[in-house]
């Protein structure tokens, strides 16, 4: 049966709170995790099971924003289920189990390189800008600070969700820091010694897909010569180009009291060049 608008609307919500807060290859790691429970807990008939897994992959497939690393990975996934379908309904779902598992670790591997490779990039006495989340910067910032590395961090406020999540790690780890709106960037260009980032993905015109707002603190540090860092897994460059990444477009009505009413229109994550990244980092280290 194929899946239903409202559905869709609900499973687009929930990866994008998911990825606001947690980062993108967290979020992925959490679906894998999810659906390999789901896996063992399925009920049905052997020709059933492939089915699901196909409506899965489609739903997956055309979530806005498209999550590439996930895509990626089920891609792998139904590549590496296929022979096992002639086989009973058990061992369907072990066999499926057992990969999933495979492709969690992969991802977490993949990520512990990135951070590996991410350490050089810190250095005593830097300043570095924080905006997004990204489980990824955070574990290269963490253990950065486990070395002995000494250097803060200026968070770059805007949802109060998504700061939250950047600054309880920094607080337990004791990494210093203070917080700006990210509006007020440009006072603390010639403050800061680095812009430390993750994205969604790297589009095949070479954009990058990021958090709403990154665009124009990239832009911003590039004018002020400040170093931007991409730290990404390889696995989230995208076949596809920027527009057809699928971002997701909202527009609503903002009232107020006196009966004044704007439309308001807005967009989950930003596009920017690659170009304007001075630092690519990934898993077998900088491109």
């Amino acid at each position: 049966m194929k899946t239903s608008r409202s559905d869709m609307d609900i499973l687009n919500r929930l990866f994008r709170e998911q990825e606001d807060v947690l980062g993108s290859v967290q979020t992925t790691i959490t679906a894998m995790e999810c659906l390999s429970r789901s896996l063992k807990l399925l009920k049905c008939q052997r020709d059933r099971i492939r089915q699901q897994i196909a409506e899965l992959f489609s739903a997956i497939t055309h979530t806005e924003p498209r999550v590439i690393l996930l895509v990626h990975l089920m891609e792998q996934f139904e590549s590496e289920i296929r022979p096992y379908y002639g086989k009973d309904v058990t061992d369907i779902k072990n066999a499926a189990v057992r990969i999933l598992a495979d492709k969690i670790a992969c991802i977490e591997e993949h990520r512990r390189e990135v951070v590996q490779n991410g350490l050089a990039c810190v250095r005593d006495n830097d300043v570095i800008f924080l905006h997004s989340v990204s489980s990824t910067v955070l574990k290269i910032l963490l253990h950065a600070k486990t070395s002995g590395r000494r250097f803060r961090v200026i968070v770059l406020k805007q949802d109060i969700r998504k700061t939250r999540q950047l600054i309880v790690p920094l607080i337990h780890a004791g990494i210093p820091f203070h917080t700006v709106p990210e509006y007020s960037q440009g006072h603390f260009m010639e403050e800061a010694t680095r812009f430390f980032l993750g994205a969604m993905s790297v589009t095949q015109d070479n954009k990058v897909v990021a958090a709403a707002g990154a665009g124009s603190i990239v832009s911003m540090c590039h004018l002020h010569h400040v170093p931007v860092y991409l730290f990404i897994d390889s696995l989230k460059f995208s076949h596809q180009d920027a527009a057809n990444q699928q971002i997701h477009h909202k527009t609503f009505t903002h009232r107020h009291n006196d009966g004044y009413r704007i439309e308001m229109s807005t967009q989950s994550h930003d596009f920017f060049d690659l170009r304007l990244v001075d630092h690519l980092i990934t898993e077998t280290g900088e491109r």
